[in-house]
């Protein structure tokens, strides 16, 4: 979908506003907040899913969005590189130097986005995204159409009325132009010998060849709508039927045979796929991995620094395990052999099945009471909600995609806070969870993490739409990394030591991450060296890790970032603790980070800093 020809001259309008205001503090406050509003307008009417997903009204997304997906056509993707090319440009000529407080940091954090993404755009190859990035293969297991959509009819479409269902219907079948859409744009790819590694390849023939082989009744999104339909009293139980029939026409007609196209040509191109796994082996791969490295991370760390300070730290954090294990009486061994030992021990997991799925959830919600009888005295701006993360354990089927599990995912509540938050832990490992990961992944994914974060960025008030938008990973990884610190801070972890084992494995995986992306983008290593890194660390299954390997391929850059946000937000809290002495406040310093939404890292650390010099 394109922007209209109305929101573009609107967007149009406001930069030549804000580029003839020279002095005038006020006057040049009132043009950012006119070309936020432009800008966030005009990616929403680019994005229908976003705006679902953020429920936002209809007027501010260009018109009715609920029955359409995003355009995935080679022209769309072609308007969204020019489209960003054009805004970074006139951002960046504005001069800003009148603004102050918020309104400086939303100027600064558009300008940070935008030029990003206009370096993005230059790479005419992959997909890319306005408010996301850019990421280097299209079809792939993570994120491409036949991932993305049935988990966004199945997360984020809303089914309360006859008119929901068939817009969830339209959608649906756009599905399969999506599909085409995808299989067109990689075809060009494919074509200039720009083809994912074999390993993605395989992995996207499996998934998309597996749902094309399905039977039309038994395909994610209709067995979704079955029991969206089942679930709810708005629709008749005798208008079921149909719907249910109609989306069964649909699969037969059009997704089966786009999901059979995309198959097909997935096993034509897989002979010209190559064996190496990173980035380096395009023309261009140093250059798009540095690129990339600076979207997500918000820096200009490079490889090489991040590549090191990984290695760094895993030795640190191994040093201070190896303490616990020795206070345990494990003293023979690696590490990572005696974190494999322990969790083999009798009673050291929760069972994959029924009874071990009970005592997870209520091991996370023991966990979740305890800490939030504390978290008041370390953040002093704590609405009611986020505190309330709807926790809840979802069992996936054999095989299907998560991407973004790890071991958990956190859903943010819409911004007209009708559609509460939730937080989903996978329970369906049939390895089981390690007794001592329920603390860390409740307080990474939930509190004081990603549910805290987000509830706290949707609720500032005064920040304009296009902030409460923004996402930028390296805050909101690194907060969420930054939370199970602090959860250890606060002394959740002080027990006989096994959950802090589980903060400090956790810790060390993050860090391990940095290793892993940065060695195959930047340093040649091979799919299966990453892996045997990992399990080398950790001491986890490997089977249990190849999803964080498979995302380091697809997303080059991303998981370097949690650990950089996570550096970042703790040398700016010791810096501030060193400035400010007796008079430095945690709950002052929480509210500074989490109080104004996500942040491009060098605008956050500039607004502590301000905070320093002032406090």
């Amino acid at each position: 979908m394109r922007a209209t020809r109305r929101s573009v001259l609107a967007t149009g309008a406001a930069f030549a506003a804000l580029a003839g205001c020279t002095s005038e503090a006020a006057r040049v406050g009132e043009g950012v907040d006119q070309t936020l509003d432009a800008l966030a307008s005009e990616m929403l009417a680019d994005s229908p899913e976003r705006a679902t997903v953020l429920a936002v009204e209809p007027a501010r997304a260009g018109g009715p969005f609920a029955a359409r997906l995003d355009d995935r056509s080679p022209a769309a993707d072609l308007a969204r590189r020019t489209a960003v090319l054009r805004r970074s440009a006139r951002l960046l000529d504005v001069d800003a130097g009148a603004l102050v407080g918020e309104q400086r940091h939303s100027f600064e954090a558009a300008r940070t986005l935008l030029a990003s993404g206009r370096e993005g755009a230059a790479f005419d190859f992959g997909t890319f995204r306005p408010l996301d990035g850019f990421s280097p293969w299209i079809i792939n297991p993570l994120d491409a159409a036949h991932v993305a959509v049935p988990a966004f009819l199945a997360d984020w479409h809303v089914i309360a009325s006859r008119q929901d269902a068939q817009d969830w219907l339209d959608r649906f079948a756009a599905m399969a132009d999506a599909l085409d859409a995808e299989t067109a744009r990689a075809q060009a790819d494919w074509s200039r010998a720009i083809v994912a590694p074999a390993s993605v390849m395989d992995a996207s023939l499996a998934s998309v060849g597996a749902l094309a082989a399905q039977p039309a009744a038994l395909l994610p999104p209709v067995r979704t709508l079955a029991q969206r339909l089942a679930a709810g009293a708005a629709i008749p139980e005798a208008e079921r039927a149909g719907f249910l029939q109609r989306a069964v026409v649909i699969a037969e007609d059009r997704v089966l045979p786009a999901l059979a196209r995309q198959a097909g040509a997935l096993r034509e191109a897989r002979a010209r796929a190559p064996a190496e796994d990173g980035v380096w082996r395009l023309e261009q791969g140093a250059a798009y991995y540095q690129a990339s490295l600076r979207q997500y991370t918000t820096t200009a760390d490079t490889p090489e620094t991040l590549h090191q300070r990984g290695l760094d730290h895993v030795r640190q954090i191994h040093a201070l395990m190896d303490q616990l294990l020795r206070a345990r009486g494990a003293i023979t061994g690696s590490v990572a052999e005696r974190m494999t030992g322990l969790a083999g021990a009798p009673g050291a997991a929760f069972a994959a099945d029924p009874a071990g799925q009970a005592l997870l959830q209520q091991a996370l919600e023991a966990h979740l009471q305890a800490v939030a009888g504390v978290l008041p005295e370390w953040i002093g701006i704590l609405p009611e909600e986020a505190l309330k993360p709807g926790l809840g354990l979802a069992v996936r089927e054999p095989g299907a995609p998560a991407p973004l599990w790890s071991p958990g995912r956190h859903l943010a509540a819409s911004l007209d806070g009708a559609r509460a938050a939730r937080t989903q832990f996978d329970a369906g490992d049939p390895g089981g969870w390690a007794s001592w990961s329920a603390a860390t992944a409740l307080h990474r994914e939930a509190v004081p993490g990603r549910h805290t974060q987000r509830t706290l960025a949707r609720a500032a008030e005064g920040l304009p739409l296009f902030r409460r938008m923004l996402d930028f990973v390296a805050y909101g990884e690194g907060w969420a990394v930054y939370a199970q610190q602090l959860a250890d801070e606060m002394g959740l972890f002080d027990d006989d030591g096994t959950a802090r084992l589980g903060y400090l494995v956790s810790l060390a995986r993050t860090a391990a991450l940095m290793v892993v992306d940065t060695g195959l983008h930047a340093f040649r290593w091979s799919r299966q060296q990453a892996l045997d890194y990992l399990v080398g660390v950790t001491g986890a299954r490997p089977a249990a890790l190849v999803r964080d390997v498979d995302r380091c391929i697809v997303w080059p850059g991303r998981a370097a970032a949690a650990k950089v946000g996570h550096d970042a937000l703790v040398s700016m809290r010791e810096r501030a603790r060193t400035r400010l002495g007796p008079r430095f406040d945690i709950r002052v310093f929480h509210n500074l980070v989490l109080g104004s939404g996500s942040l491009p890292l060098e605008i956050l650390d500039r607004k502590i800093s301000e905070w320093r010099r002032d406090g």
